[in-house]
Parts: C-alpha cells; structure tokens; sequence
C-alpha cells in the first residue's frame, strides 16, 4: 500500500508511525513540517496553539509564517500528484488547507486524519473535516463531537510505543528510587515538590526536565522561592529515547503526571504508553488509566489525590515483591500497545472501508 504521511513529529510521532509502516512492507512518502524559528522566537516559548494564533498577526512574523503555510501546502500537492497514494495519512494537521484537501480527493486519494491533540485546541482542522474519510483521536470526546456534527466516521485511537526505543532491561542494581521526566507544568510542579519533600532526605530522587537553563533564570527564582524541594532534585536536560529507556528501567518507581493546565480535556499522554513499553513501574492518575483500558496492576498502579501518591509511592518502596509482580503483568499488556498496533487500526478500516 501507498501511503503518503504528513504533520507535526512531535514527540517523534511522524518518525515512528513512517517507521512501523516501513516495518509492514508499505510504500510510505513523508513529509514533515517545522516552524520557522531562530531571531526573537528564540527568547519566547512557543506552543503550537500559539503559533497558530499568531497567523492573526502576520506583523510580528513579516510574511514569514504565512508563507511557509503557503509552501507547505504546495508541496504536498506537489508530492501527491507524484506518489499517487492510496491514503494521506495527516497526524494533527492544523497547517493543512481545504484546497490541498480537496486535491487530495479529486486524485481519489483517501484522507485520514489522526489527532493526538484535542481538536477543541486545533479547530483549524474544522475547516475541511467534512472532506476526510475517516477520523482518529486519542480523546473519546473528539469522537462523539467530529461523529455527531460531521457524520464521518471517526474512531477512538490511543498513542503508543515504539518497541525499538522503549523495552525492558533487568538492571542488576537501581540507580534511583523515584524518578519524573517530562515537562514541568503548574499542575506537576506543586506534586512534585510535595514528593521531593516526603522523600528525597531517604530516598534517591530525580526530576529530569528541560527547565532551568541560562536564558530561563526566571524560572530558577520561581523554583527556589517556591518550589525548593524540587529545586534540589532538578536535573535539567534533554535526553534521547534510549536513555529515558534506561532511565526508566533503573528507577523503582516512575511518577506519571498528566498536564491539567490546558482549557480542554485530554487523552491518555504518551508517557504513559512509553513506560508500559520499557516494563518499568509506573504510577498514574486513575481517569488515564480507566481511558487506556488497562486494569489498575497491570504494569501501572493509579492514584486519585497527592496524597494517595504519596501513600503508594511510600508502600511500594518499602514492598519490592508487589512492586515486581505488577511489572511482570504489564510486560504481558505492553504487546497491545505498541504504534504498530496503531497503525495495524488504521489500516483496517482502510481494508473495511474501501477495498
């Protein structure tokens, strides 16, 4: 099958979907696209939401942005008139114009479109959702709302793992009893801060986050006036898959905390599925671990307040074996949920639909 990818790579998303395709004997054409950064943009944090926002106000950009929207869209049409795919398979798709869409279907190509973001934070996509064949979101809400209101089929689809970068490892010795690594939101910060308080004089804690670095001194007064436990467990950087892999397999315990700041609610976020893949233990919020379908000791065990993490972070430290028993279950659940059972999805209803 011919399939021609295109969207956002983010948490490298795009390259792991080409990559199980790739696995599958496809025919895969990809075609990312990035933002123009560089300048003043530099100095600001950008999310996507906000970039898109800011296609109001082509000043502060000087032409620059709509322009690569412009070239963006030209060259999928280039690429699909070339490669003549069976789908064009869109992860997220907020740059992607009607008239490309359109394209797309006058070459009878069919269109899929996959959100790992809530479509209440990307309506850009409204703007041609009538002209895609099938819908995919990581969000049950999406799939009543695109079902109800535009009379597409649309499916529930949740993130996954990929096996090459996330898999067990039986470390022979922990290097850290209790480790976080992701983002530091408002929400994270304030557990955060009350788990280095409870247990970093006893236990060997780290927060791993991208946070505190020489043009963000802001953020390292915030932290030190209040937030010092975590301060002090703070261990900023960037890391690969492969060694969050590992970080994750020499931790006893790994912290999963969903972002609560955003205006709308969510699905079940990638870490959830990429410590799942690793084998290692993991604690989650329980609404997350009810939208994956998984049973709470297989693999993850949930908590439902701060201080229900605190009591269980507390008892599986002191309880190696009920720790290792809920591993070894979720290394017999984590086989569900690698991308390429995704992707395995997507391609059925292709085969259902249309062959």
């Amino acid at each position: 099958m011919r399939i021609f990818l295109t969207g956002s790579n983010y948490f490298s998303l795009l390259t792991r979907i080409q990559n199980a395709l790739l696995k599958k004997k496809h025919e895969v054409e990809t075609l990312e696209f990035k933002i123009p950064r560089g300048g003043w943009r530099n100095f600001i944090d950008f999310s996507f939401p906000a970039q898109i926002q800011l296609l109001n106000f082509p000043f502060l950009w000087k032409g620059e942005l709509p322009q690569f929207y412009r070239d963006y869209n030209m060259e999928v049409r280039e690429r699909l008139g070339v490669t003549q795919p069976d789908i064009l398979l869109v992860i997220r798709g907020e740059f992607l114009k009607n008239e490309t869409v359109k394209y797309a279907r006058d070459l009878k190509v069919k269109i899929f479109l996959w959100m790992y973001d809530s479509i209440y934070l990307y309506s850009e996509v409204e703007k041609y959702l009538n002209s895609v064949d099938q819908f995919f979101a990581y969000e049950p809400r999406d799939v009543y709302y695109v079902k109800s209101k535009y009379k597409i089929p649309s499916n529930y689809l949740m993130l996954g793992y990929d096996p090459d970068e996330y898999f067990p490892i039986d470390p022979h010795q922990y290097e850290c009893d209790l480790l976080f690594v992701g983002a530091l939101y408002p929400n994270r910060i304030k557990i955060l801060n009350s788990v280095c308080r409870s247990f970093a004089q006893q236990y060997r804690v780290q927060i791993h986050a991208d946070y505190v670095t020489k043009d963000r001194f802001w953020r390292w007064i915030d932290l030190k006036i209040r937030y010092p436990f975590l301060l002090k467990c703070l261990k900023p950087g960037i890391h690969s898959h492969r060694e969050i892999n590992k970080m994750f397999n020499y931790s006893k315990i790994n912290i999963n905390i969903h972002n609560a700041t955003k205006s709308v609610e969510q699905g079940t976020n990638y870490r959830f599925f990429e410590l799942l893949g690793s084998g290692s233990f993991q604690l989650v919020e329980k609404k997350w671990l009810a939208k994956a379908g998984i049973e709470d000791g297989d693999g993850i065990i949930s908590y439902q307040s701060e201080n229900d993490l605190l009591e269980k972070i507390d008892y599986y430290l002191k309880h190696d074996s009920q720790r290792k028993a809920v591993i070894e279950r979720g290394r017999k659940i984590s086989q569900l949920h690698k991308i390429e059972n995704r992707i395995d999805s997507i391609l059925a209803q292709f085969s259902k639909d249309f062959m």
